[in-house]
This record gives structure tokens, sequence and C-alpha cells, in this order.
């Protein structure tokens, strides 16, 4: 009997033998995300991470970055800015707020990052940059909007069910 004729393992029914990342895949995984001067922003701690892919727990464009890849495989890619993967930069996110408008329990510092409650309820999070006597300039993008970055993953495991 050659292998493609062999049964099933026991204890492995309702499980792929395809180890290959695709939508649903449960994905165990060492990354490192860093700017191009290699400034680490994020990376996997003393343990590697597990998510599952198209669940939301990675920005879709990393899950398509490791779309195909099997257990064992690594990869390095250049995220280039103009591939939007945190949006472009508009200088229209960037709002000069008098300081009467902060909580008074708030001390404005450039460097900070502050919570913002939107009239629809919502909240956003702005990094404050200047700060004078009156007024604060808070930039609404994402810190890593227009940016270079660089993406490594190694693929430790990957189960479909």
């Amino acid at each position: 009997m050659d292998r493609s004729e062999a049964a099933a393992p026991t204890g492995f029914s309702g499980y792929s033998m395809s180890n290959t990342i695709k939508n649903g895949s449960k994905v165990t995984l060492r990354l490192i995300l860093s700017l191009e001067d290699g400034t680490v922003i994020e990376q996997s701690g003393d343990e590697p991470d597990t998510l599952v892919i198209g669940q939301g727990e990675v920005i879709p464009g990393l899950e398509g970055l490791l779309s195909g890849l099997s257990a064992g495989d690594a990869i390095k890619r250049e995220i280039k800015a103009d591939q939007k993967l945190f949006g472009d930069r508009d200088d229209d996110n960037v709002q000069i707020i008098p300081l009467s408008k902060f909580d008074e329990s708030i001390q404005a510092e450039a460097g900070e990052i502050i919570e913002f409650a939107l009239p629809n309820g919502q909240t956003a999070a702005g990094r404050i940059t200047q700060v004078d006597e009156h007024i604060a300039v808070v930039d609404f993008n994402h810190p890593l909007a227009g940016r270079n970055l660089l993406f490594e993953a190694e693929i430790i495991s990957v189960i479909n069910d």
C-alpha cells in the first residue's frame, strides 16, 4: 500500500493534513515588526504567538504575507509605505486643540498618547506633538502611517480544521 492509500491515523479525524496557512488556520509563530532603521515595534515574547487567520488578530496586510506558508517556513519582507498597511499620513488628522478642552486631570505633554471622546460616542487615540501656553497639537494618524517597515516571521505550526 502506498502513502496515498494509507488510512488516516486514529484521533486525527476532522483535521486537514495540509499545514498551509489559509483563512481559519490556527498559526503559532514568532514575529518581529520593525521600522526600516531596525527599531522594533512589536515582537513575540518568550513564548511564540498563536492566532487564527481571518479573525482580526493580525492586520490583513500581514495576514496576506503569511498566506500559503507552512510550518518551518520563515519570511522577511520589507513593507513599503505606499502599500498603506497603516494608511497614508494625512495632515488633516493633525488638530490644534485648546488646552481648555482637556480634562483637568490630564496634563498635556508632547509625546503622550491620549484617548479622546468623539461626538458619536466612540474614542480616538491621538499623540500630542507640541504644547504651548494655550494649545496642544494632536496627531490622530496611526503612528506607523506612511512608514517603511520590516516584517519577519517564523512559522512554528499550522492547524487547519
